[in-house]
């Protein structure tokens, strides 16, 4: 007999509203589009940064990354160290513990940064997983019935990097995949609310700048979703369509290493000569590459291995007792600037009082950019939580935050160390290398994510000024849930009728505390691993 949940959520990891708006009008997209027609939808305003850690993370809490602790896959730990953050980091409890709570069984699948898992009534089973074994998954035998499905499956999707040329047919067969063992786990376990996250959009974005294969695999996965909708879409369920941000191509990248070093903010071991010699020498040895490549004498696979042979790769490190600050850029989509702070970090020296005409200088610097045809490289920069006024910040987040328009993609890299950790160094070849290049090819995430709502007490049309943060209550007003009082969020009332709010007031509780999880103990190699993943998917060098 079929069964059909209260609620099917299936997230989309990257799916851009942009181009899913216009290959939903072409007819590329059928799935995709009838939900939006029957229901809500419109664009999705992700988190700051756009990075699928703090933005699922946010979608999962109903609190911005200010409130649940996780603005990046990385956290500062000391000046000069980095270590991965987990879900066990996450302050804030979920919204599969509030539909627990009201006696609303839950199954999750595939959901990025989710471990260590929480142990939840039904099951749930980690994304983006450091670990390739039972302990990704509660319970335990979740484990057992998926490999027996699928031998080879493990809690993490490949790597970019390894799929080549065979990107699109790949990640389409990924995707399949991912829909097959959802169907199988929601058949079995028969959750009130079951979620799925499809990672092809995200994938094929890091994998391949050829739109014609993003397209094809935003087509795999609308195949999917209409079976999934098909199978599990009964009359009285609520379905939702979400991701995380978007993906899109950008013109030029802007070296923020050489911006903050020639404003004295940023000083690398060794001084000038270090950087001029050893940048010089990588700089040289990319020309020389890329011009031998075009010209027919070096096959393209061949530029990176003869740049390792002229300039072997080294990094530098930062002199912290001249560095004021360093930027990072996760997934090339935001500024996200530490201010080195006395008392905060091991080797900070700026002070309190200072600190606020630092962050003042910061974001000036910020907004006074301008990029090669004289246009501000930044439509928004500011403090990371407006809330904390003139206070230094204490959390592991970044001070300051810039969000660039949408022509550019920002290059501030971290190169990742053993046991999982990273360290504040970069190439030489950032200190000579020109503020901004022409990125032939290159992406970003975006701040555009999508956003659907279909279901009995939906209201069809477009929504306005939805944003990552609202998903959460939004989802728990339509199942008439109460929503605990430390959600941020709100409410998107648009998406429900008047005759819903005549029989349903927004229902409140007290706050909850994170829900229970499984032990996250790892080996430092499997923190090593999901450095390697992060690596291979471009957020860490």
């Amino acid at each position: 007999m079929p069964y059909h949940p209260s609620m099917l959520i299936i997230g989309l990891d990257g799916a851009d509203f942009v181009l899913a708006q216009e290959w939903m009008r072409e007819g590329r997209l059928p799935a995709l589009r009838a939900l939006a027609a029957g229901g809500r939808w419109g664009r999705l305003e992700s988190t700051m940064p756009p990075v699928t850690a703090p933005a699922w993370t946010t979608m999962y809490t109903g609190v911005t990354p200010e409130q649940h602790g996780l603005h990046d896959f990385w956290g500062v730990v000391a000046a000069d160290a980095w270590a991965p953050l987990f879900a066990d980091q996450c302050t804030a409890a979920t919204l599969w513990k509030a539909l627990n709570a009201a006696g609303r069984s839950v199954g999750l699948l595939n959901l990025p940064w989710t471990y260590p898992v929480e142990k939840l009534d039904r099951y749930c089973v980690a994304g983006l997983s450091p670990v390739q074994d039972a302990r990704a998954c509660h319970p335990p035998e979740v484990y057992g019935q998926i490999r027996a499905w699928y031998p080879d499956w493990e809690a993490e999707t490949p790597a970019p990097r390894a799929w080549g040329e065979d990107a699109g047919r790949q990640i389409r067969d990924l995707t399949d995949r991912e829909g097959d063992i959802a169907s199988r786990l929601v058949r079995h376990w028969q959750p009130d609310v079951a979620m799925l996250v499809l990672c092809g959009p995200d994938r094929v974005v890091h994998a391949t700048a050829d739109e014609a294969v993003w397209r094809d695999v935003y087509q795999g996965v609308d195949e999917t979703i209409g079976r999934l909708v098909d199978e599990f879409g009964g009359p009285h369920t609520h379905v939702a369509i979400v991701s995380d941000h978007g993906g899109r191509k950008a013109q030029y990248g802007v070296n923020l290493v050489r911006v903050f070093a020639e404003a004295g903010l940023l000083v690398p071991k060794g001084g000038p000569l270090t950087e001029t010699v050893w940048g010089g020498c990588w700089a040289a040895a990319g020309r020389m590459a890329r011009w031998m490549t075009r010209v027919g004498l070096l096959p393209t696979g061949q530029a990176e291995a003869l740049r390792r042979t002229v300039s072997p790769p080294r990094r530098l490190s930062l002199d912290w007792s001249r560095t004021a600050a360093f930027p990072y850029a996760p997934a090339r989509a935001a500024a996200a600037v530490r201010i080195n702070l006395a008392g905060r970090d091991p080797e900070g020296w700026i002070g309190p009082d200072e600190y606020r005409r630092m962050r003042a200088r910061l974001i000036e610097l910020l907004r006074s950019l301008k990029g090669p045809d004289q246009t501000a490289v930044f439509q928004h920069v500011g403090p990371s939580d407006p809330s904390d006024g003139d206070a230094p910040r204490l959390g592991p987040g970044p001070d300051v935050v810039g969000l660039p328009n949408e022509a550019y993609w920002l290059e501030a890299p971290l190169e990742h160390r053993g046991s999982g950790g990273a360290e504040v160094a970069v190439s030489p070849a950032y200190f000579t290398l020109p503020v901004f290049r022409a990125g032939e090819g290159a992406r970003r995430h975006t701040m555009d994510g999508v956003w659907v709502l279909h279901g009995p007490t939906v209201q069809p049309g477009v929504e306005e000024g939805a944003r990552i943060v609202d998903v959460a209550p939004t989802l728990l007003y339509a199942l008439d849930v109460p929503i605990p009082g430390n959600m941020e969020g709100r409410v998107l009332e648009a998406s429900f009728g008047p005759e819903v709010w005549a029989q349903r007031a927004v229902k409140r509780q007290p706050a909850l505390e994170p829900a229970e999880r499984v032990a996250g103990d790892l080996t430092a190699e499997e923190a090593e691993g999901i450095a390697r993943h992060l690596a291979d998917l471009g957020y860490l060098e």
